[in-house]
C-alpha cells in the first residue's frame, strides 16, 4: 500500500461509511462500540498519558542536562493531557475505518492494519515536537530522540486499540 493510498482511505468519505452504517445497526452493535471507545480509549490514555509523565519527562531531564546543557523549565499537564486524549480519539475513531478497508483489500490482520495506521503518530506530534524541540533547545539530537519516543508511543496506543476492538468487536477478519 502506497503512502497516497493510506490518506486516501483515511481522507475518503465513502470509506468512512461502513463507520456510519454499523453505528446504526443493532443495539448489541452499538453498545460494543461504545466499550471499545470507553474502555479502550480510556485505558490507552491511562497507559500512554503515564508513560509519557514518567519515563519521557524524566529521561528527557537527563537527557537535556547531560547532552545539550539545556532544560525545560515546566510541562502543562492539563494541556498535555487534552493533546494525548485528541490523539486516541483520533486513533480510536479511525482504526476500524482502515481495518475494514485493509481487511478486505489486502486480506490484513487487525495488528498489522494498527501497526500501518501507526503513522498518524509521527505526523501528530512526533515530527512537529522534534523540530520545536530541537528549534528551542538548540539541540538537533533532540529531534531524534523526541521524534523517536513517539512514534513508539503511536505504536502502543494503536496495538492497545487494536486489542480492545478485537475484544469487544467480533472480528471476522485474520488478526495477524
Amino acid at each position: 500500500m502506497s503512502g497516497i493510498e493510506y490518506w486516501i482511505v483515511i481522507l475518503n468519505p465513502s470509506i468512512n461509511t461502513y463507520y456510519k452504517e454499523t453505528l446504526t445497526q443493532s443495539p448489541s452493535k452499538t453498545h460494543s462500540n461504545e466499550k471499545y471507545f470507553l474502555i479502550g480509549g480510556l485505558v490507552s490514555f491511562a497507559v500512554i498519558f503515564n508513560l509519557d509523565m514518567s519515563s519521557t519527562k524524566l529521561s528527557w531531564a537527563i537527557f537535556l542536562n547531560n547532552i545539550s546543557g539545556n532544560s525545560k523549565e515546566s510541562y502543562i499537564i492539563p494541556l498535555i493531557a487534552i493533546g494525548i486524549c485528541t490523539y486516541i480519539a483520533f486513533q480510536a475513531y479511525f482504526l476500524p475505518i482502515y481495518f475494514e478497508y485493509t481487511s478486505g483489500k489486502y486480506h490484513w490482520g487487525l495488528t498489522k492494519t494498527a501497526l500501518y495506521l501507526e503513522p498518524l503518530s509521527f505526523f501528530w506530534d512526533g515530527l512537529q515536537g522534534g523540530m520545536i524541540n530541537c528549534y528551542f533547545l538548540k539541540c538537533p539530537l533532540c529531534f531524534w530522540y523526541d521524534s523517536g519516543y513517539h512514534t513508539v508511543e503511536g505504536i502502543v496506543t494503536a496495538l492497545l486499540l487494536a486489542f480492545f476492538y478485537k475484544k469487544f468487536r467480533r472480528v471476522n477478519h485474520p488478526v495477524s
